[in-house]
């Protein structure tokens, strides 16, 4: 509700949002909500809009930065541990790794999608309901844990086991061990790089997460990479990083990392296609079939 006379304040006082101007009445901008200083009569009402869509993109912005953080950041971090202390493995993704990703990798790609444009559909949405509707809610956590957590673990484990099967180690010599695997030659330079292929698999799987979170509704050829140009500095970053701590030899005898066989790499770009592809699908039949149990379930 909009007003500046002495008959407005009931009105003001009564509305969600009473917004008042800077030469209304003494009464009119004690009862309201929001005084806009802008005297311009048509910047003033333009500015009503300019602050309900930056309001709404501060919080779907927030939203995505903690869809973005939650797959790699906690739950594929947390079964390596889970695996090491229950079940006796050896902890495929080492301490200093986990750091690395939510200190460095991670840390980038979620500070860029604070920067993330508005999509072009944001003030045609039904308004959130204040009181009923949380920041994360279940939806959220369960298309960042189900959906891309689960999806993150399973592959990095299968393809950090097919390095160990492929150095002639069986699943059988680590599964409830508990450290009896460390008389086998040669085992503690397979595990570096077990860990280090798990840790790759991670982190490119969140470059094409952190594409796709850069829209929750439209398809990502429908939203504008000028929209946010600080994502393309996003990937170079994270591929410097794994050069530093994975190939520098004097990092790698301190740290316990290792190269990483290029057929890997290979790997990581396919799995993160298989992301990428089913959030655009997820978004399609969302925005097509908008009754449907997919956009019900949507985040």
């Amino acid at each position: 509700m909009t007003g500046d006379g002495i008959n407005d304040a009931p009105a003001l006082k009564q509305s969600d949002i009473g917004i008042s101007i800077l030469d209304a009445s003494d009464i009119a901008k004690e009862a309201a909500d929001l005084i806009l200083m802008n005297s311009d009569a048509d910047q003033l009402f333009l500015s009503i809009v300019e602050a309900l869509k930056f309001g709404r993109l501060v919080f779907e912005n927030l939203k995505k930065t903690i869809c973005y953080l939650l797959p790699a950041g906690s739950y594929s971090e947390l079964w390596p541990v889970v695996m090491n202390v229950f079940f006796g493995m050896p902890q495929m993704l080492s301490s200093f790794l986990m750091i690395i990703i939510c200190c460095l990798t991670d840390c980038a790609g979620s500070i860029v999608l604070a920067y993330e444009g508005a999509e072009s559909n944001l003030l045609k949405k039904k308004p959130r309901v204040v009181t009923g509707e949380r920041l994360v809610n279940f939806k959220l956590l369960f298309h960042a844990y189900f959906c891309l957590g689960t999806f993150y673990t399973f592959t990095s484990f299968l393809v950090a086991f097919l390095n160990l099967t492929r150095r002639g180690l069986k699943f059988d010599q680590f599964s409830l061990s508990f450290g009896s695997y460390q008389d086998i030659p040669n085992v503690t330079n397979w595990l570096n790089m077990s860990s280090s292929i798990y840790f790759v698999n991670l982190i490119i799987l969140q470059m094409f997460n952190l594409l796709s979170l850069r829209t929750r509704h439209l398809s990502l050829f429908q939203h504008s990479i000028l929209k946010n140009k600080k994502v393309i500095f996003v990937v170079p970053f994270v591929l410097l990083v794994n050069f530093v701590i994975n190939y520098i030899p004097a990092i790698q005898r301190t740290m316990g990392t290792s190269q990483v066989p290029v057929e890997y790499y290979f790997i990581a770009v396919g799995f993160g296609l298989v992301v990428f592809t089913y959030d655009e699908l997820r978004k399609l039949i969302a925005r097509k079939y908008p009754n449907s149990f997919t956009a019900r379930i949507a985040w």
